[in-house]
């Protein structure tokens, strides 16, 4: 059976560092694609300093241009109406049917897994990809999963998990919109396309348009 990923997140911007997650997921589970699921609200972020969807979502899709195991998620009314994990991957199962599951997740995301809307039935049906990180000087990447999965099992739900095989990740979306905030060069941390279109619409500068 072929196998696809979701690989969600705010993309605020899309950078290298999540090029490359998605780059070691296809590389260590064979993935036919990965599929990126741009967030429509950014319910943790304040309003000021942020991009709109359609921004965001125009930046992943010229992010992933001819990279032909990278799909942009489709946009019908039936993909893009939530932003509750569950709901996008049963919509992407209907879309992708006869497909076996993975979620990539960085490690900041994965641990508030506990917290999930319906997590019982999302984590029943993917198996999880994480994306190393220190979070913190206290905690490896290997514990943090480690408590995700205990706190799960306390619901008696099973989670099926492995560590990507790569570097941590050094790049962060909140360093870039400071970074373009203040003038500073971004062109080292976003794919060319994306720095570009940062810079035409002069975004992370102004309050993003509705």
């Amino acid at each position: 059976m072929r196998s696809l990923a979701i690989w969600g997140g705010s993309f605020d911007p899309v950078h290298w560092g999540h090029v490359q997650v998605a780059e070691a997921a296809i590389a260590q589970v064979e993935l036919e694609a990965a599929i990126w699921v741009p967030a429509r609200c950014l319910f943790h972020k304040p309003r000021k300093g942020v991009a709109s969807f359609a921004d965001r979502l125009h930046m992943v899709g010229l992010a992933i241009a001819h990279r032909p195991q990278f799909w942009l998620v489709p946009q019908t009314s039936d993909l893009t109406r939530s932003d509750y994990a569950i709901d996008t991957l049963q919509a992407l199962q209907i879309y992708y049917p006869h497909r076996q599951w993975y979620w990539i997740a960085g490690l900041d995301t994965f641990r508030s897994l506990p917290r999930w809307y319906r997590r019982r039935e999302l984590v029943a049906q993917c198996q999880w990809l994480i994306a190393p990180r220190s979070l913190d000087s206290k905690c490896t990447t290997q514990e943090v999963c480690q408590q995700v999965e205990r706190q799960l099992a306390q619901e008696a739900i099973v989670l099926r998990w492995q560590i990507l095989q790569m570097p941590e990740i050094e790049i962060s979306s909140s360093q870039i919109r400071h970074a373009q905030k203040w003038g500073q060069s971004i062109s080292d941390r976003v794919p060319e396309a994306v720095a570009r279109y940062i810079k035409e619409n002069q975004l992370y500068r102004d309050p993003p348009r509705n």
